[in-house]
């Protein structure tokens, strides 16, 4: 699919599933060209039966669910 932002797709496969994400290089460089960007991912995994678990690549250790915690965000390089 297709966004004025981005494209992305989604798929069940037989292992679970996969995602891919193109984020348009103009929409996270604030119109400056850059390389390095600080980031973190998250993901909420919601199930009906379930508690809702909430997990990042760096744990932001707040009490509620925040993912919004810069200081800990980590650099990354687009090569």
């Amino acid at each position: 699919m297709e966004c004025d932002l981005a494209n992305y797709s989604a798929q069940i496969t037989p292992h679970g599933w996969s995602a891919e994400l193109l984020i348009k290089l103009e929409t996270i460089s604030r119109g400056k060209v850059a390389d390095i960007f600080m980031i973190n991912l998250f993901r909420i995994d919601k199930s009906s039966n379930k508690p809702t678990k909430y997990l990042s690549w760096q744990p932001t250790l707040t009490t509620n669910p925040c993912f919004h915690v810069p200081s800990v965000f980590q650099q990354i390089r687009l090569v």
